[in-house]
């Protein structure tokens, strides 16, 4: 909780106020297709095609958007504007809790736990994934899946299932890199 207050209170600008985040491939790539994205799901139809990027292009059949990510449609219940602050930032906590977990279940203390997690969140790659949507999830949930790999379970089937959740969901996400 206090790790999510810390993110949210660095960076209140684009919660509180009508800046947002800008820059790289955000806005002449990564922006249009996230809205396209949020609309077909605010309209409950998935994102299957775009007519109105590079003269048309698919949304679900490329794998790199990930367009089927649990997010996306979850988000799809506010406001553009809204839900596009929202997605880093919630990122950003996910990425430091999973961090956290991570560092707790090879034994180190909150306080390490907790500077590691800072350490992974804003450092340059991770605050610099802000401009890649698509990748963003990728950086999140990659503390998760050492996690599940790396904390003590009384069985393979307590290793394996919450691992195989991980995946999926990184798998969805059309994260390139786990």
């Amino acid at each position: 909780l206090l790790f999510a207050c810390v993110v949210v209170l660095l960076f209140a600008d684009p919660l509180v106020t009508r800046d947002s985040f800008a820059g790289r491939d955000l806005l002449p790539y990564h922006l249009p297709i996230e809205k396209e994205m949020h609309e077909a799901y605010s309209r409950g139809v998935l994102p299957l095609w775009t007519q109105h990027i590079s003269g048309g292009r698919p949304l679900i059949p490329n794998p790199n958007l990930g367009a089927l990510y649990p997010v996306r449609p979850l988000l799809a219940a506010m406001s553009f504007p809204a839900a596009f602050r929202i997605f880093p930032i919630l990122h950003w906590i996910l990425a430091g809790i999973g961090t956290m977990r991570l560092l707790r279940a090879v034994g180190a203390r909150g306080s390490g736990a907790f500077l590691g997690a800072a350490t992974y969140v804003f450092s340059g790659v991770g605050v610099s994934e802000v401009f890649f949507t698509n990748i963003l999830p990728g950086m999140a949930l990659l503390p998760w899946v050492v996690w599940a790999v790396a904390r003590p379970a009384a069985s393979p089937s307590r290793r394996i299932v919450p691992l195989a959740i991980v995946l999926g969901i990184d798998c969805l996400a059309g994260d390139v890199f786990t």
